[in-house]
C-alpha cells in the first residue's frame, strides 16, 4: 500500500480571516497533515486581503515543516516559502525546464486535468527531470465543470506511466468551501457536488485516497479507495 501524502488547501482573500486560516492550518498540522496548497491566480480573490494574509500562512506552514505548494501562472513572483510549483496555464516546457533549473530544491508540480502525452514527451525532451515532478488534478468548484470519471482514470494512468505521481482535491463533508459547493476535479452528477462522501466507493486502483474534514474533533478521517498519492481536503 503506498502511503498517502494528505494536504490542506486554504484560500487567502476570499471569506475566512487570517486567523481563521491560521487555526485551520494548526490544526492540519497536529493531524499530522504535511502539505499546504495556496493558489495565486483565483479571480474571485481581494487582492488586498490575500497580499496581507499570504505570507503569515507560508511562515506558518514552513515553521510546521509542511510542504507548500503554490499554484502560479507564467509571470507571478515564486515567493520564496514555497517548495512546490504547481504550474498552470500558459508554462512551455521550456519554460519548467528553466524554472526546474533555477530552483534545484523545489518539486514542479503538473496540471494533471490539462497536460497530454506530447506535451510530456516535450518536458522529455527539454530535459525535465520526472523523478522531481508531481502532478496535480484541477479542483473544479463551479456546477458542470468537473472531469468524468473515464477521463479522470485516463489521466492518472498517463502519468503513473510516466513515474509521475498524482493528487487531487476532495470536499470535505458539510463544507463546500468558499465557492458552495466543494472542489472535487471528478463530478459523477455534473452539479458540482463531490463523489467522494462517506459510504460512496469507487473501485479506482490499487491505492487509497484519504478524504477527512477540518471538524471539531480534527480526527474524523475517512479511507477511500483511489488511483491517487496525494489528497487535499
Amino acid at each position: 500500500m503506498t502511503d498517502l501524502a494528505k494536504g490542506i488547501s486554504l484560500y487567502p482573500g476570499l471569506e475566512h480571516s487570517l486567523e481563521e486560516n491560521l487555526e485551520q492550518l494548526r490544526t492540519a498540522a497536529e493531524m499530522g497533515i504535511s502539505r499546504l496548497f495556496l493558489s495565486f491566480h483565483i479571480p474571485e480573490t481581494d487582492p488586498a486581503a490575500f497580499g496581507e494574509t499570504v505570507q503569515p500562512l507560508l511562515r506558518a506552514a514552513r515553521a510546521w515543516d509542511m510542504e507548500t505548494v503554490g499554484d502560479l501562472v507564467p509571470g507571478n513572483p515564486v515567493p520564496e516559502e514555497l517548495t512546490a510549483l504547481r504550474l498552470d496555464d500558459g508554462f512551455t516546457g521550456a519554460d519548467m525546464a528553466e524554472l526546474q533549473q533555477k530552483y534545484p530544491g523545489r518539486k514542479l508540480v503538473l496540471n494533471a486535468s490539462a497536460m497530454n502525452r506530447e506535451q510530456l514527451r516535450e518536458l522529455a525532451r527539454e530535459g525535465v527531470d520526472f523523478s522531481r515532478v508531481e502532478a496535480l488534478h484541477n479542483f473544479y468548484p463551479h456546477p458542470h465543470t468537473g472531469l468524468s470519471e473515464g477521463y479522470l482514470l485516463q489521466q492518472n494512468t498517463l502519468f503513473h506511466e510516466a513515474g509521475i505521481p498524482v493528487g487531487a482535491f476532495v470536499a470535505k463533508p458539510g463544507d463546500g468551501g468558499p465557492w458552495r459547493r466543494g472542489s472535487p476535479p471528478w463530478n459523477r452528477t455534473g452539479i458540482g457536488r463531490s463523489p467522494w462522501r462517506p459510504g460512496s466507493w469507487q473501485p479506482w486502483g490499487p491505492m487509497r485516497c484519504i478524504s477527512g474534514t477540518m471538524g471539531r474533533t480534527g480526527r474524523n478521517w475517512r479511507h477511500w479507495p483511489g488511483f491517487l498519492e496525494t489528497c487535499w481536503n
